[in-house]
This record gives structure tokens, sequence and C-alpha cells, in this order.
């Protein structure tokens, strides 16, 4: 139960952290987004760990999806994401190609580490 508590405030002080360091980057540049997702959140840590944690739930299980491991469909998902999300902020060159990749493994890892400490307190002891 402590070790369940820890990591549920852990999650807690993360996704907080996380979602304050978009807002006050939004704040410094002087654009606040007016919807949920936009391409300019979509291309932070916070906004692409979140869409890819949602999405990642939502089709796990379909189909040939679901026999394909999880931190792999959603290793992918991020990869997607913040390659569009590059795309079409007019930033993607081959260096942010590049470092999508390796910024795809920490987004994808952020949200299947999420999705665990859910389910570890979820599940029935």
């Amino acid at each position: 139960m402590k070790k369940t508590l820890i990591k549920i405030l852990t999650l807690i002080a993360v996704m907080t952290l996380s979602l304050s360091l978009a807002s006050v980057a939004f704040a410094a540049s002087g654009a606040l987004p007016e919807e949920f997702f936009s391409w300019e959140v979509l291309a932070t840590y916070a906004g692409a760990t979140m869409f890819t944690l949602l999405v990642t739930q939502l089709i796990k299980g379909i189909g040939v999806i679901d026999k394909i491991p999880t931190r792999i469909v959603a290793y992918i998902i991020a990869l997607v994401v913040l390659l569009a999300a590059n795309y079409f902020n007019g930033s993607l060159t081959a260096s942010t190609g590049c470092l999508c990749a390796v910024n795809a493994a920490v987004v994808a890892f952020a949200a299947y580490g999420a999705h665990d400490t859910i389910a570890e307190v979820r599940k029935p002891k």
C-alpha cells in the first residue's frame, strides 16, 4: 500500500510539473492555446505524453494491434505525433526528425509508466 501511494504521488507530481512547464512555455511565448490539443501543445512533452496515453488505451485490444506489444504501439504513436507536430509547426528537419525518434522513446515510457501505475492501483489484491 505504501509503495502504491508513493507511485501515485510521484505520478501526480510529474504530471503537475509537466503541465506547469508547458503553461510557462506558452505564457512566455504569449500564445495560450484555445483548444485541448493543438499542434503546439502536441509538440510539448506533456501534450505528447497525454495524447500517446489516450490513443494507446483507445486502440489497445483492436484486432491486429492487440498482437503487438503495447510498449511498441506507444512508441509508434509517440513518434507519429511528434513528427506530425513538428511538420505542422513548420519545424521538421532532418535533425528534428532524429530528435523525434529519441523523444518518442521518452514520451512512450512516460505514457506507459503512467498507465502501469494506474493499473497497479486498480488491480485487486
